[in-house]
């Protein structure tokens, strides 16, 4: 039985109200164009595999073979929908279809000009890079996706391994190019994704007689390349440089809205180094603290590409000192500060630097806060759960940063007016002032 194909003119408006599809409903589909606002695609409503959806993708299925009975309607829409956003080209093709269908339809100039359109084929390219050897770059469907929502407008349409090419060829940011560092660069994959502030080093003629010596293999970006290890930063000059790499890169390979957020991430390193003397354990955890945030903002743009909902400026607003999981690091460099060997480097470093006023009583009020937190059993209480939110510990008795959870008699008003001013408020069940 021969399939009649329609084709469907789906635009952004259609996933505000109403879909053209029913979530119960499984479609056929195959994407044959995108525009900034809207995208084109065939629809083969008379399949005899009702309930049957394969999708092909540049490098992978998005859904796995025996997963694909389950693809309903409600998929697909999202999934065009993120077509719609530019994030992807998805391709769904009914497995069953004959390659003579396939040709049929595509040659339907008439119907294309019915619909004010021209139609354009699925890009060779596609085909072109599954074909190249397994040293060449393989994204997955999640980090494409991602990629098309970070990347400057200059290199959008080009292959994973073009933009290898491109990153590895620019001078503009200077950074060490590491294939494995522009892996990860191409998807933002800092934190728990491996990447580092402390892998991004200058690539001075020191790097670079150090790189020759190596022998890093410049050809090979497979993903069995492993990341260099990260070095130790010391200063937080050296934090503050890895971003200002991290900002010259932006420019020549990200877009506007991610390039501000590095700009952010750069402006708020700056305020952290005006607010004291730095040791290296305090740098590391500092570093640690950005990298964090590094991955949530990667997080929320993997939530646009899933569920189109955008979370990036929540993230950009925790640069701020008041962000909760800053102020536990500051917390836990006042406590290392507060050991023997750690007072030793810290009279080593004030004797090195001077501070201007503004900056000492900055570094005060945060030193008088946590030295007025509550204890118990040794232990300091945690800041987050004497607010509303909590801490975000799953356990109510275990904090995830090591403090302790109590609810303490007698509360200071510095740290009471802090929580009230920074972290929501405080928690109801804590004692009023008395």
């Amino acid at each position: 039985m021969r399939m009649h194909a329609s084709l469907l003119l789906v635009r952004p408006e259609d996933f505000l109200s109403s879909s053209p599809w029913h979530p119960d409903q499984h479609a056929y589909v195959r994407v044959l164009s995108t525009q900034p606002d809207h995208v084109v695609v065939q629809d083969f409503p008379g399949s005899m595999h009702q309930g049957q959806l394969w999708l092909n993708t540049v490098q992978e299925r998005a859904v796995t073979e025996q997963d694909a009975n389950t693809a309903t309607g409600e998929f697909l829409r999202k999934a065009v929908c993120g077509v719609v956003r530019g994030t992807y080209v998805y391709e769904y093709l009914d497995r069953n279809k004959r390659p003579a269908e396939s040709s049929d339809i595509n040659a339907r100039p008439a119907q294309r000009r019915a619909l004010g359109m021209e139609i354009s084929a699925p890009p060779a390219s596609d085909a072109f890079e599954r074909s190249q050897p397994g040293t060449n770059f393989r994204p997955t469907t999640l980090q494409q996706a991602v990629h098309g929502l970070i990347v400057h407008p200059d290199y959008t349409g080009k292959t994973p391994s073009e933009n290898m090419q491109l990153m590895l060829s620019s001078s503009a940011a200077g950074i060490n190019p590491h294939p494995a560092i522009l892996m990860k660069l191409f998807d933002l994959a800092f934190g728990i994704r491996g990447l580092s502030s402390a892998n991004l080093e200058r690539f001075d003629l020191s790097a670079q007689r150090q790189w020759r010596r190596e022998g890093v293999n410049m050809n090979n970006f497979a993903t069995s390349v492993d990341l260099p290890r990260p070095r130790s930063l010391s200063t937080m000059a050296e934090l503050f440089e890895a971003f200002s790499l991290l900002q010259a890169f932006g420019m020549r390979f990200y877009n506007a809205t991610t390039q501000a957020f590095i700009t952010a991430a750069m402006g708020f390193a700056a305020t952290i180094t005006g607010m004291g003397m730095w040791n290296a354990s305090a740098v590391d955890l500092i570093t640690f603290w950005f990298d964090g945030v590094l991955d949530d903002y990667l997080r929320a743009i993997e939530e646009m590409v899933v569920s189109g909902v955008d979370n990036r400026d929540n993230i950009r607003q925790r640069l701020t000192k008041s962000d909760p999981d800053f102020f536990n690091t500051m917390h836990l460099i006042h406590s290392e500060a507060s050991a023997p060997a750690a007072k030793d480097q810290g009279r080593s470093d004030r004797s090195a630097t001077k501070r201007s006023p503004a900056e000492s009583k900055q570094t005060r009020v945060l030193q008088d806060i946590i030295a007025a937190l509550p204890s118990q059993n040794g232990k300091s209480v945690c800041l987050k759960f004497l607010t509303r939110a909590g801490c975000p510990s799953r356990s109510p008795k275990r904090c995830m940063f090591g403090r302790a959870h109590f609810i303490p008699e007698k509360l200071e008003p510095v740290v009471r007016q802090y929580i009230n001013d920074n972290m929501g408020g405080i928690r109801r069940d804590i004692p009023p002032d008395q």
